[in-house]
């Protein structure tokens, strides 16, 4: 499992695998805080689709975090103000760097959590496209009669 998808999946799951996963390695090994949990902005960029030219839509609210055990650096960043949801991010990270963390238990809970994420997302796209509205365009009443 690489760093993005479990990063994806710990942000977006509900349930509190990320805190026990935490709590696992804070109970397991000595965390240092490297640089506190802050918020700060980054922005946002996008591409401008008729010109096709990258610009910036404005600065997005983030929280982040870097921790390190055993010199073994970790960074955590939340969309918003969560800055403890930055900082579980980051000592899982880290664990996860050093190697304390992949035992095949949370392994199997990031892949049953993952599959949860999978068919949430589904349900969600099956609701949001029950609402889906069709438009007809001007082209149509252009045409002669």
């Amino acid at each position: 499992m690489n760093r993005r998808q479990r990063t994806r999946i710990l942000v977006e799951d509900e349930g509190d695998l990320l805190i026990s996963l935490c709590h696992y390695v804070e109970n397991k090994v000595p965390v240092r805080i490297h640089r506190q949990s802050s918020n700060g902005c980054v922005m946002a960029k996008a591409l401008d689709a008729v010109q096709r030219v990258p610009f910036f839509l404005g600065e997005i609210l983030i929280s982040e975090c870097t921790v390190a055990i055993d010199n073994v650096l970790g960074f955590g960043a939340v969309l918003g103000d969560d800055t403890e949801k930055a900082y579980r991010l980051a000592v899982v990270d880290a664990a996860w760097n050093k190697g304390t963390l992949p035992t095949e238990y949370w392994v199997t809970r990031l892949k049953e959590a993952e599959a949860e994420l999978v068919r949430r997302h589904r349900e969600e796209f099956a609701a949001v496209s029950q609402t889906r509205v069709r438009f007809e365009t001007g082209s149509e009443y252009d045409k002669p009669r």
